[in-house]
């Protein structure tokens, strides 16, 4: 890997979240450690969502009020040359609706043990 941050995009609805839009669901409270543990391990945290204007700074809001570090939402972190694509860079994306480190369990996305994430992984082809 190139010498920089690891990026985390991140999901709002669905994944922070449980998803109620417009209105904000029930917090995640398991995805919002990971981004904060991400965070503290050095990530560029980027919220990746389909939010715009006020949905979009109400999920800003959240995310402060809830202390989630969201370094910048629906762009892309200068310096990691993706600056001129619409494209969000991530290393990592985190959303209900890919595959990621959680996996949907009783409606609820959960972190996969490293061995559910496997055994997934070679069953999914």
């Amino acid at each position: 890997m190139e010498d920089r941050p690891l990026v985390v995009a991140v999901d709002f609805d669905g994944t922070l979240v449980e998803n109620n839009f417009p209105e904000i669901g029930e917090p995640n409270k398991e995805v919002m450690q990971y981004v904060r543990d991400k965070k503290e391990e050095g990530a560029i945290i980027i919220l990746w969502t389909t939010r715009q204007n006020d949905f979009l700074q109400e999920a800003l809001d959240f995310c402060e009020q809830y202390d989630i570090p969201i370094d910048y939402a629906n762009r892309n972190a200068p310096g990691i040359g993706f600056e001129t694509s619409n494209k969000i860079f991530a290393d990592i994306y985190v959303d209900d609706r890919g595959y990621n480190p959680f996996g949907i369990v009783d409606g609820k996305m959960k972190l996969y043990t490293e061995d559910d994430a496997l055994a997934k992984q070679n069953t999914d082809f």
